[in-house]
Order: C-alpha cells, then structure tokens, then sequence
C-alpha cells in the first residue's frame, strides 16, 4: 500500500488554467491563420477575374474582327448590347462572374504616303518588245506597280476598340478592378 500513495502523489495533473491557456493561444494562431487563407482567397478569386477578363477581350476581338467590313460599317458606334449573338453591354455574366463588355466602331481615314500596288493587267511590256509580260511572283521583272501615292483611304478601314472591366462584386467593393483595352483595324480591300 505504502507504494501505491506515494505513486499517486508523484503524478502530475493538468489544471484547468493550463487547459484554458492553451485553448486560447490555439483559437488565436487559428484567427490569424484563418485571416491569412480569406486574403489568398480574395486574391485568387481576382486573379481569375482577370484571367477571364482577357480570355473574353482576346474572344471578342477575334470575333469582331472575323466579321465582314460591310457588316462593321453598318453598326458604327458604341456597341453595349447583344450584337451578332455576342453579349455587349454592362453587368454581362459569364460564368459566375459579371463583366462591362463594351466595343467601339469608328471609321477612320488614313493617307498612305508611297502606296503602291501591283497591276496585275496584261498591258506591260519589257522595253523593246511587243509582248506583254505575264506575272510571275517569283521574278521580280514581271512585278509591276500602280502609282497610288498620298491616297486617303477614306470609307475604307474601321477602327474597332474593345474594353471589358470586371464588375466589382458588392461584397468585395474594395477591390480596384482593371479595364483591359484592345484595338485593331479592319480594312476594306477592294
């Protein structure tokens, strides 16, 4: 018996204080911790806004710029509505997110300086002869040009400018979303 109390008395027990302690350190490395995924969160869910932001401009871009000259011209202006099938306008959901998709089509005149263009016609001749050249691409001395220089090509090209912001989701209106812009022309080639 004598062994058995001097066993008990040698063993150490944890207190409740220590137990309440150590819950509170823990439930405080847990808050910051958790603070620090929210943040990663928050900048993961933006990144992808902004993945898809230009995914949908690069889409939109090659789109408009796939459609005919004479479809274009017809639609000059400020496009914010369905055009073509293709979504226009603000708060425009793709996917679970929302986007201001927004394309502009201008016509623009443009003066080339030193224009030429090869003249495929059959009435050039080689000097001292009396047959007409055929063109061949691969000889040069069959290339022949027609003098269009300081042509303004008016009516024929459209400047066509693309902007898509990501909306700013309510919750999260802190967030400084990007406007993400793309331009190029098309050129009507007659």
């Amino acid at each position: 018996m004598k062994n058995l109390k001097s066993f008990s008395k040698s063993k150490k027990a944890v207190t409740l204080i220590e137990i309440l302690i150590a819950f509170i350190i823990l439930s405080v490395a847990a808050i910051g911790a958790s603070g620090i995924i929210s943040q990663g969160h928050k900048a993961t869910g933006q990144d992808s806004r902004r993945g898809e932001a230009l995914q949908i401009l690069v889409d939109t871009m090659n789109y408009l710029s796939s459609l005919k000259f004479d479809t274009l011209n017809s639609n000059i202006g400020s496009i914010n509505r369905p055009f073509n099938g293709v979504k226009f306008g603000n708060e425009v959901a793709v996917g679970k997110n929302k986007y201001n998709i927004i394309a502009d089509l201008q016509m623009v005149s443009v003066t080339i300086k030193d224009l030429k263009e090869l003249d495929f016609t059959k009435e050039h001749f080689r000097i001292g002869e009396q047959t007409p050249v055929d063109y061949d691409s691969s000889k040069p001395e069959t290339w022949f040009f027609k003098d269009r220089s300081n042509e303004t090509l008016s009516n024929k090209i459209i400047k066509i400018k693309v902007s898509v912001t990501p909306t700013k989701i309510k919750e999260k209106a802190n967030l400084n979303e990007r406007t993400y812009e793309a331009i190029t022309f098309v050129c009507k080639m007659d």
